[in-house]
């Protein structure tokens, strides 16, 4: 079983909804539900299956004033990233994983050479590959 760590209650509920309206993007009820119970947790098992050495370390808060937030990284990666890849998610060397909104896939982004590859079909199946 998965156990979450460090995970912070969301101040302001609508911040998921917010978050998605400044993007134009909608997160389906299953992930917007998992989104507000794991706010900036960390995952007991981080490593990700079927992915050498690439491991999951948090999800990003949707609390404005937390260090590590969606709102201050999407806009830190502003012109790096491609528009449609929403970041939910740090490994602990400044890589993220995103939602992409085309297609609702987890696509892991390095920021060392914007390199992106999809890892899973949705958040939850990410979920399910850390082991």
């Amino acid at each position: 079983m998965q156990n979450w760590k460090y995970v912070k209650k969301i101040m302001n509920p609508d911040s998921i909804q917010k978050y998605g309206e400044l993007y134009s993007f909608r997160f389906d009820n299953e992930t917007e539900t998992f989104l507000l119970t794991h706010n900036n947790g960390r995952p007991s098992l981080n490593e990700v299956q079927n992915h050498d050495e690439l491991v999951f370390d948090k999800l990003l808060s949707f609390n404005k004033d937390d260090i590590e937030n969606v709102f201050k990284t999407r806009e830190s990666l502003r012109g790096l990233l491609r528009p449609t890849l929403m970041p939910i998610g740090a490994d602990p060397f400044g890589n993220y994983f995103c939602i992409d909104q085309d297609s609702g896939a987890i696509v892991f982004w390095e920021h060392e050479s914007t390199n992106e590859t999809k890892i899973a079909e949705s958040l939850l199946q990410l979920v399910d590959l850390l082991q």
